[in-house]
């Protein structure tokens, strides 16, 4: 079940056989209809922090038992979403910026476990 607010994309997940509800995952009644009560795990994706914690905070105020993996955009964010209970954290353009140092090790021959320290250090300050 995907929560979409843009109208076209809602309309592409449609087409493309997905279902879905269309509006802001932030309100209540949009996660009720999307079946929050039911749910087992919720991904939290959206790009701006306020509207990441207002639906995750809202979402497991639903639904107690719920498994939340968010879109965090740095450690103070991250502090919040995990005082709301919020397990799994990701922040996409830190994970993006891993993926290609890593590539970039690769091609020149380097490996992995000499960067893996620093990226879990990194993680470890970023995520808590």
């Amino acid at each position: 079940m995907v929560i979409e607010s843009e109208y076209a994309l809602f309309s592409d997940l449609q087409r493309d056989g997905l279902r879905g509800v269309w509006g802001d995952a932030t309100s209540t009644d949009i996660l009720h209809a999307a079946g929050i009560e039911r749910a087992r795990v919720l991904l939290a994706t959206m790009p701006d922090r306020a509207s990441v914690l207002l639906t995750a905070e809202r979402a497991r105020a639903a639904c107690p038992e719920l498994a939340v993996v968010a879109r965090v955009h740095g450690a103070p964010h991250a502090s919040q979403l995990g005082l709301l209970g919020v397990e799994a954290m990701v922040q996409p353009e830190f994970e993006g910026g891993v993926e290609m140092v890593r590539r970039a090790l690769a091609r020149l021959d380097i490996d992995e476990s000499a960067a893996a320290p620093l990226v879990d250090d990194a993680r470890r300050r970023i995520y808590g």
